[in-house]
């Protein structure tokens, strides 16, 4: 029977889902920006940071005074504070995203 529920979670992708897909799942979308996509949450940076790194562990992790940068081995994820309160997730490829944080980190 356990068989059965770990191979029906994996079929409806509750275990292989990516960050990019868990952040969606539970992040209001903004619109994208640059490639970009964009996500509001209403905690700090450094709460919503560690929400998602519990959620899908980080290959590496970053902070700085700009915000937390997370690296999965596909995508890149910046937790910056929003200026309107909360937080900004950008989301985005590995590669645009040494490009589109270079000026955070």
């Amino acid at each position: 029977m356990g068989v059965l529920v770990l191979c029906a979670l994996t079929t409806t992708g509750c275990l292989s889902a990516s960050v990019r897909d868990w952040i969606a799942g539970n992040y209001e979308k903004r619109p994208s920006e640059d490639g970009v996509d964009i996500y509001h949450a209403t905690e700090a940076p450094t709460a919503v940071a560690k929400r998602i790194s519990d959620a899908r562990k980080p290959a590496d992790r970053r902070v700085t005074a700009s915000g937390v940068f997370l690296r999965y081995r596909n995508d890149m994820v910046g937790i910056v504070a929003d200026p309107a309160g909360g937080s900004r997730i950008l989301v985005t490829d590995e590669k645009r995203g040494y490009t589109y944080f270079y000026p955070y980190v």
